[in-house]
């Protein structure tokens, strides 16, 4: 039987990938793909979250697996659970499968299988499944030779706009795809018998998470110049109790929605509406039922907000219509 190698860029954008081939950036992938067959799959809907990894691993949709996300509802107690990774039999640990080599495969949990070698959590984003291997012992091994992966969760801070965190964020997906690649070679090698081999290569999704701005000419945050006016942001907001995250709002509000998709610039600060509902349209909607205490940060920090939008040349307009990359 023939070797299979199958290597998974995981939440890689093949667009992108594909303008990086042409342009050069990706020589190595642009040989191989020059040497092969090359076939595109359709993207279906089901396939755009963290279900994929499970669904390849057990070669079932999701709609008959019954498995979309590591979060299940329990009815009884009204209360959602992480059940972690999946814990179906996948392909390579079946009957008559040949001998396989998984390595750090996202939402995949160990067994104790013969003729299957398999590392978990060495340097996936979002693991969902302890760090761990099969044979026991394998992972320490691996991490007194080549260290654990240099962004293994330190991935997950929300610091889209803080250039220095992201430096330090690509500089060790960089460093960690090639040693990723290293103990691929290594595992290959301690395994001489082994007919499969996989591994995701996880760093596009760990980058991608806070980068995406920066890749994407389509994003509303792709200029520097955003990335500057939410660094004076952070700084004049956070000592007024305001936090951040990596999310680039694209509208501001119900209320406001077809003016930004006009091309009205527009911007928001998401207010804590857990109690919305309690008082909305409600008796108790009252100006007397209002925190002074949360009424003055509102105000402060849009008067801060508004102060420093005055005096930058960030662009809060939306991207046009036609101007954004058709779906693939």
């Amino acid at each position: 039987m023939a070797r299979v190698a199958a290597i998974g860029l995981d939440a890689a954008e093949w667009r992108l990938v594909e303008e990086w081939m042409k342009e050069g950036t990706l020589p190595n992938l642009r040989q191989l793909q020059s040497e092969s067959a090359v076939f595109e799959l359709e993207n279906v809907r089901e396939y755009r979250s963290e279900a994929i990894w499970g669904a390849f691993a057990e070669g079932r949709h999701p709609s008959t697996s019954g498995r979309w996300t590591n979060i299940s509802f329990n009815p009884e107690i009204y209360q959602a659970l992480d059940t972690g990774a999946d814990k179906s039999l996948p392909f390579w640990s079946r009957e008559g499968a040949t001998p396989a080599v998984i390595f750090d495969i996202p939402h995949t949990s160990t067994r104790d299988d013969e003729g299957v070698t398999h590392v978990t959590g060495w340097g996936a984003h979002s693991a969902l499944f302890p760090r761990a291997s099969r044979p026991v012992g394998l992972l320490r091994d691996i991490d007194a030779r080549y260290g654990p992966h240099p962004a293994f969760e330190r991935d997950n801070v929300p610091s889209w706009y803080d250039q220095p965190y992201l430096s330090r964020l690509v500089e060790a997906c960089e460093q960690g795809a090639r040693t990723r690649i290293e103990i691929a070679k290594h595992l290959m090698e301690s395994n001489p018998d082994w007919k499969f081999f996989v591994t995701a290569m996880s760093e596009p999704h760990s980058v991608g998470h806070h980068a995406w701005h920066g890749v994407d000419p389509t994003h509303q945050a792709n200029k520097t110049k955003h990335a500057a006016f939410a660094r004076e942001a952070m700084r004049v907001l956070i000592p007024l109790g305001v936090t951040f995250d990596r999310t680039v709002a694209t509208g501001g509000g119900p209320d406001v929605t077809p003016l930004a998709q006009q091309g009205v610039p527009a911007f928001r600060l998401n207010q804590d509406g857990s109690d919305y509902f309690n008082w909305h349209h409600t008796a108790d909607d009252v100006i007397d039922r209002v925190d002074a205490r949360k009424l003055d940060q509102n105000v402060a920090a849009w008067a801060a907000l508004l102060w420093l939008i005055a005096d930058s040349d960030a662009d809060f307009r939306r991207p046009a219509p036609d101007a954004r990359p058709a779906a693939r």
